[in-house]
Formats: C-alpha cells, sequence, structure tokens
C-alpha cells in the first residue's frame, strides 16, 4: 500500500493515547519517508488519516513505560516550538485538499509486542536519520 505521500516503509494496527481525553483507539499506522499517518481501518486509499503526526530532525523516539492493556508503548515527541514558528505557513489556496498535521508534541502509541515496537522505533530513527543526511546535503 502507499497512500499519499510516497509509498509505505512500514504499516501495523496499534493503539493512540488520546491528546486531551486520555482514552486509547485502535488505528492502522502507516509509515513513510517523513511522516506517520493513522487510519480507522487499513483501506488507506479510500479514507483520508485520522491524524498524522510529521517527523523532523528535531523529532525523537522512544520506549514508553506507558503500558496499555500489557502493551508496550512508545513515545513520539515532535519539537513543538519549531512547530509553533510554521504556523501559517503553506496555508491551502482555495479547493485544494491540505492534510492537518497533528497538534500535540507528544505521542503514545501501544504495540501488540516488544518485537513489534522495536521495529517501528528503528524503522522512525533511520527515517529521521536520513532527513538529516538530506540536509546536510543541500
Amino acid at each position: 500500500m502507499s497512500g499519499s505521500g510516497g509509498p509505505s516503509l512500514l504499516e501495523a494496527w496499534a493503539y493512540k493515547r488520546g491528546g486531551k481525553v486520555k482514552s486509547w483507539k485502535k488505528r492502522f499506522f502507516v509509515l513513510t519517508k517523513d511522516r506517520i499517518r493513522y487510519y480507522k481501518s487499513p483501506d488507506i486509499d479510500k479514507q483520508k488519516p485520522k491524524g498524522v503526526i510529521p517527523l523532523s530532525l528535531s523529532a525523537r523516539v522512544s520506549e514508553d513505560l506507558t503500558m496499555h492493556e500489557g502493551k508496550p508503548c512508545m513515545s513520539v515527541m515532535l519539537d513543538f516550538a519549531k512547530r509553533e514558528e510554521k504556523k501559517g505557513k503553506g496555508k491551502k489556496k482555495e479547493g485544494e485538499s491540505k492534510e492537518v498535521e497533528g497538534k500535540r508534541d507528544l505521542y503514545i502509541i501501544a504495540f501488540e509486542s516488544v518485537s513489534e515496537r522495536s521495529t517501528w522505533i528503528g524503522k522512525i530513527r533511520a527515517c529521521i536519520g536520513k532527513l538529516h543526511t538530506n540536509g546536510l546535503s543541500r
């Protein structure tokens, strides 16, 4: 599957903890080279993402001590200050569809196993590393 934003590098069902209300929602996650999108179902070509977690040089991903029903979690932290600087840039033009990025600086995601969590953390770190390499080569 690919969807918008390039080919998927990793896909899986996982649980995402809410921002204001700390409830957990099962979502289908898709990692691409510079973002994580999450959907209600795996049929990603026929729906808009429920949310987008942008990856950048300042993003940090790590194991999280939080457990959801015994499932291991990871955290993705974004540099909120840099995100605020960009606020208002890239406004959509009339008739243009724009993907809405998350408005939070911390995402907690629970996986079925430690192995699955480790795979996601490794792939996300690799994506951030490639962003760093590409940034230096420009």
